[in-house]
């Protein structure tokens, strides 16, 4: 298998490593595990013979980390300049939700109602 990239596959790659994102591709490279190529003035990775053992060492968790990803893609189309000002809004109501969650079954179902009136609302505009 020939498997190329540029730095937000292989970002995947090494979260699903448990390496941590901060670590990027050079730490595969020190590694062994790719080989990093300069291409139109951006990094393409390679994997080696030893990174694709490793791939395969851990095919499951890194089938399940490109299943989670896959269903990032269709907010793509939604993230760009126009819609940064609302990302601290929504984290602010996210960490509210998950905080008031803790208080017991009858306070998620509460929870979920004034998410889900927020959303049609916001669907309404």
């Amino acid at each position: 298998m020939e498997w190329t990239s540029t730095g937000s596959s292989i970002g995947i790659s090494v979260w699903g490593r448990g390496v941590g994102v901060g670590t990027g591709g050079a730490g595969l490279e020190d590694e062994g595990l790719v080989e990093i190529q300069n291409l139109d003035g951006k990094k393409v990775y390679h994997l080696t013979d030893a990174g694709r053992e490793e791939l395969a060492r851990h095919e499951e968790d890194v089938e399940r980390i490109w299943r989670r990803a896959h269903g990032w893609k269709d907010w793509g189309v939604h993230l760009g300049p126009e819609t940064a000002e609302i990302w601290g809004s929504w984290g602010r109501l996210s960490k509210a939700a998950f905080k008031a969650a803790g208080g017991g079954p009858g306070d998620v179902e509460r929870i979920r109602e004034i998410l889900d009136r927020a959303r049609r609302e916001l669907e309404e505009l």
